[in-house]
């Protein structure tokens, strides 16, 4: 049997589409036998997935950082974190400060250019 591995998995507490159980699921369907969640700017969902996988499949928890250089932008896979260091606290802390700065500029646009008003459920 084949030993499929994938690194670089995202579920939809970022950008992907499975909620964690889902994303295992497919993982166990796929027959993936060690894989890591990299989820944009947050650890949650590796550390869900952590408590869920069975013993037979190799778990490495994951994040994927957005940055951006004086050039571009980029993204940085990070692997194997404690999750309780300090600097990566912080780290995680401002990327979601950043986004929901990011999100609320712009709902304003929305509301001042198109006079579209969210309500707080909508933007929560």
């Amino acid at each position: 049997m084949a030993n499929y591995i994938d690194y670089h998995l995202h579920s939809n507490i970022s950008d992907g589409t499975d909620s964690i159980l889902e994303l295992l699921e497919n993982i166990k369907k796929a027959g993936i036998q060690s894989f890591s969640v990299t989820d944009h700017d947050t650890i949650d969902g590796a550390l869900q997935m952590e408590a869920l996988v069975p013993d037979d499949i190799h778990y490495i928890r994951g994040v994927e950082f957005s940055c951006t250089t004086l050039h571009e932008k980029c993204h940085i896979l990070g692997y194997d974190f404690d999750p309780e260091d300090s600097l990566l606290k912080e780290a995680l802390q401002m990327e979601e400060d950043l986004r929901r700065d990011k999100t609320k500029r712009r709902i304003e646009y929305f509301t001042t250019e198109f006079d579209i008003e969210l309500t707080e459920e909508e933007t929560a």
